[in-house]
């Protein structure tokens, strides 16, 4: 029996018990860091987890609960043995939010296609003006990026003043990591993302006042 068992439980797999309770994963990997507060790889994919339940339209990404109610608990468990724990949390976290802003955008592509706006500004010939979009991102699709960009920026600044009061020379290396992952999230995704969040209201309004004229 026990036998018949253990393959019955085989056959249960991840995405199996995504479309018949997601809420089910939560709790397992709840119960896992509970039960295992030394491991990091776990904490690590309890944040995840949120990512993943998100992509997979099942709850909305909160990026401050992923701080308040998964790291900073793990963190002050004090039960964590790696001296980079911190880091490794506070980046997981910032990528975490970061690919979300990303599936976001993968979702409308052809609406960001069809954006005339160089992701650097220095290629951007003198006197050429964004062109607004085509294929309008849904508002409520620029509503989630927005905040989740928003909120990406405050994390930034909650994980930095974080890492100062714990004074210590792994913090400070810590900081320093996480500053050019910082860095290189604006350039890369954050500044291109609120230009085009930019050129998108700035369409919203010209579609108002031509339905005002009208």
């Amino acid at each position: 029996k026990l036998s018949q068992q253990n393959e019955s439980n085989k056959d249960v797999t991840t995405n199996e018990i995504l479309r018949t309770s997601p809420s089910r994963l939560q709790a397992i990997s709840r119960r896992a860091c509970r039960n295992c507060p030394y491991s990091l790889l776990l904490a690590q994919r309890r944040v995840e987890l949120q990512g993943f339940l998100a992509h997979s339209n099942f709850i909305v990404l909160e990026p401050d609960n992923l701080l308040d109610e998964i790291v900073q608990p793990a963190l002050g468990s004090k039960f964590l043995p790696e001296e980079t724990a911190s880091c490794t949390l506070y980046s997981t976290i910032l990528r975490v939010v970061q690919q979300r802003i990303l599936t976001l955008l993968v979702s409308t592509e052809p609406a960001i296609a069809s954006f005339d706006i160089p992701l650097d500004p220095s290629k951007q010939h003198k006197g050429q003006k964004a062109q607004g979009p085509k294929n309008p991102i849904p508002d409520d699709v620029m509503t989630e990026i927005q905040d989740l960009a928003e909120d990406w920026m405050e994390l930034c600044s909650s994980i930095d003043l974080a890492l100062v009061k714990e004074r210590t020379k792994h913090a400070t290396a810590a900081r320093s990591i996480l500053a050019q992952q910082r860095a290189q999230s604006l350039q890369h995704v954050i500044q291109p993302l609120m230009r085009i969040s930019s050129s998108h209201e700035n369409e919203q309004r010209s579609d108002v006042l031509d339905d005002d004229e009208a």
